[in-house]
């Protein structure tokens, strides 16, 4: 009887296993220093050349820009 009541009543929910592994629970700084990583990777290679081309379109000044965008 006790084997039918747990099969109706499911496996946890994503939540509760996700807390119950002992795998995702990290320490603190664990979490910090993969958090640093993944925001400093996404500053150096997607932000910083974004950052440089724009400069560089803008180096004239904002009359040559807006002059292109009419002119196009």
């Amino acid at each position: 009887m006790a084997t039918a009541t747990t099969a109706l009543a499911g496996p946890p929910s994503g939540a509760a296993r996700f807390e119950g592994n002992t795998a995702t629970r990290d320490p603190f700084w664990v979490k910090a220093v993969v958090l640093s990583a993944s925001l400093g990777f996404f500053l150096l290679f997607l932000l910083l050349p974004l950052i440089a081309v724009f400069a560089e379109a803008l180096r004239k000044g904002w009359s040559v820009y807006l002059a292109a965008l009419i002119e196009a």
